[in-house]
């Protein structure tokens, strides 16, 4: 599990590096997002109701995660115009 978590985290850096996820959280805690992920839709494949399909469709659970892992766009400075005391 070491190495499988060492080689998400180094996935993840690489990633960060190249602006294609966050770099505003450390990839150690990105991994865990990504492995838990991976674990609980293998978890879930388990329990498929007998019918054979899926409970959920993997395309949305896949984009789920690359928008949460992705890094945020660009957005304006924050500046104190209009700020409440």
């Amino acid at each position: 599990m070491l190495r499988t978590r060492d080689f998400v985290v180094e996935a993840l850096r690489e990633a960060a590096a190249r602006g294609e996820v966050r770099q505003d959280i450390p990839a150690q805690e990105l991994a865990l997002t990504v492995i838990g992920t991976v674990f609980a839709r293998s978890l879930f494949a388990a329990f498929d109701g007998g019918d054979g399909e899926p409970p959920q469709e993997p395309q949305a659970r896949w984009n789920s995660l690359v928008r949460l892992l992705g890094a945020p766009p660009p957005s304006e400075p924050l500046t104190d115009e209009g700020a409440k005391p």
